[in-house]
């Protein structure tokens, strides 16, 4: 019988995993391993909290977990752990200055980086020459769009051959199409408890950060709530991770609010696994992003029925096709043009209910949890084996 291919993955540490409180980095992570846990032998690194034990098996998974103090004295551990734990491949997530220390402690294991963003190749997080050392010494680079391919082999001038696109997913169990006859029924009964059930409803659900162009969200709001007076806007999210801070930016967008407060509700964070009802009550999402590295947010709106209006920057165009599975703006013009475009959809169920059948049928063709395993898959078949 043919071994199983063994990969290790070394998540950030700064959050659990699995847990209601993870980022987007671990959910992915878990997903996809729990997918292919009888395809591939994995070993998961990750942040050990109170509740979970240091060494844990669920289902064909195992997991490993070491406090974390700071990052070094995170991989420090996990460099131990390794050193009695055999693996085909050790993939680093999203954290490129783990590898230098693995490739010191491990100089001749495949070591893939699995990049979610830019924020940890910036020059706040890493200098250029720290991170080019990286990078080279890296197997193979993992990114969630073209979007971030192009940005990686632009910023790093790594070989494009190096860097391979993985497009994430939506979880087509937990997002349903909002008129399934058993969510609509959930649906209905949220919307009585928030008061809105004769209200059209514009959604944001991420983090309130200024690239995230939260405030853009509400200055063009203001012209929404004149065309359609039933129309509110709700706010789903925090500035960082499961932690409801009051950040400079916040208090921005609280403060712009108020000409609108009573068309306008802030929701502080929402843990993953309860975020689909927000989608279910949703006429519109918008994603009013500067820079968005895939829009996991987008599938998974688009899974649950919603026209998603969103900027034509980052990997957001990868996802939606223009006019057909969504609506996508240009960022010079984003106030305008957002207000306009929801106008539109709220104005014209029609051609939303045709989006959102379109956006349904796309995600499941092509975003779903299994696609992005399936090409993890053929990417780790690549290896070959001992």
């Amino acid at each position: 019988m043919k071994q199983q291919l063994r990969v290790a993955i070394i998540t950030p540490g700064s959050h659990p995993i699995p847990d209601p409180n993870s980022t987007s980095v671990e959910e992915d992570v878990y997903k996809i391993s729990t997918i292919l846990q009888h395809d591939i032998d994995f070993t998961i690194f990750g942040r050990k909290i109170k509740k979970h034990p240091f060494h844990e098996r669920i289902g064909e998974l195992t997991f490993i977990r070491s406090p974390y103090i700071n990052p070094r004295s995170y991989i420090t551990e996990i460099i131990k752990e390794l050193q009695n734990t055999e693996t085909d491949i050790i993939q680093v997530e999203n954290r490129p200055r783990y590898i230098k220390h693995l490739r010191e402690s491990f100089p001749s294991r495949q070591l893939w980086l699995f990049l979610h963003s830019t924020l940890f190749i910036n020059r706040n997080h890493i200098s250029k020459e720290e991170l080019l050392d990286c990078i080279n010494s890296t197997d193979k680079i993992i990114v969630n769009s073209q979007y971030l391919k192009d940005y990686v082999v632009k910023y790093t001038c790594c070989q494009e051959e190096k860097v391979v696109v993985i497009h994430l997913g939506a979880d087509t169990a937990q997002f349903k199409p909002k008129w399934d006859p058993g969510i609509k029924q959930q649906t209905e009964q949220f919307r009585k408890s928030l008061g809105i059930q004769n209200k059209k409803v514009v959604l944001y659900v991420g983090r309130l950060r200024k690239i995230k162009g939260v405030h853009h969200l509400l200055n063009a709001f203001p012209a929404v709530a004149k065309e359609v007076p039933d129309a509110v806007l709700f706010i789903v999210g925090s500035a960082f991770y499961g932690v409801n801070k009051q950040t400079k930016y916040v208090q921005e967008l609280h403060h712009a609010a108020q000409c609108i407060k009573n068309s306008v509700h802030f929701i502080p964070h929402v843990p993953h696994n309860e975020i689909q009802k927000w989608f279910q009550i949703a006429d519109i999402l918008a994603v009013p992003s500067k820079a968005e590295p895939f829009g996991k947010v987008v599938v998974e709106a688009m899974a649950t029925g919603i026209p998603v209006v969103g900027t034509n920057a980052g990997g957001i165009p990868e996802i939606i096709e223009h006019h057909k599975t969504g609506i996508l703006l240009n960022h010079e013009s984003i106030e305008k043009d957002l207000s306009n475009a929801v106008i539109d959809l709220l104005s014209n169920p029609t051609k939303a209910h045709t989006i959102s059948q379109n956006a349904v049928r796309h995600v499941y063709e092509n975003f779903t949890w299994e696609h992005s395993a399936d090409r993890m898959l053929r990417l780790y078949q690549t290896i070959s084996q001992p």
